[in-house]
């Protein structure tokens, strides 16, 4: 049984994520209590607390967060870039051989988006975003996350 550690669970993406690994043993982190999620909390800009929490799991799906297209510079670049940073720290750390980070179509101009207004857009009505669309960052956001790529 592999052990996950799921950061951002609370999100849309995490949400969907939570029950979706069968028998492995995952544990949800989010940055605050969620009455619907039984989660940890977990600071992504705290480098000594990723670590510590990161401690004891085989892979980390990573999709903890500044998730809005609005989000200012400086909480994308504290949230999104350092934040993963020392995820991936924490996983070198670690040991941890897997890490997942997820892209997003604001990496490429949320042009996937079913009526091509991001804002109005779910998970359930998207369009999947190919894995050779060309970076188009619409965001701060947008810049924080790589395009897919094959």
């Amino acid at each position: 049984m592999v052990r996950i550690a799921l950061t951002g669970a609370a999100g849309n993406v995490g949400r969907e994520l939570v029950d979706a690994f069968g028998d492995h043993d995952v544990v949800s982190f989010t940055d605050s209590e969620t009455d619907d999620i039984d989660g940890e909390l977990f600071d992504v800009t705290d480098p000594d607390d990723v670590l510590a929490k990161l401690d004891t799991f085989d892979a980390v799906v990573h999709l903890a967060g500044a998730a809005s297209p609005e989000a200012e510079w400086e909480t994308v670049a504290e949230t999104n870039v350092e934040g993963t940073k020392h995820v991936l720290d924490a996983a070198v750390e670690n040991g941890i051989d897997r890490v997942v980070f997820a892209s997003s179509n604001h990496a490429v101009g949320a042009y996937n988006s079913a009526d091509d207004d991001p804002e109005t857009t779910t998970l359930t009505d998207s369009r999947p975003v190919r894995g050779d669309a060309p970076a188009a960052p619409d965001s701060f956001y947008g810049v924080s996350k790589p395009p897919a790529r094959p």
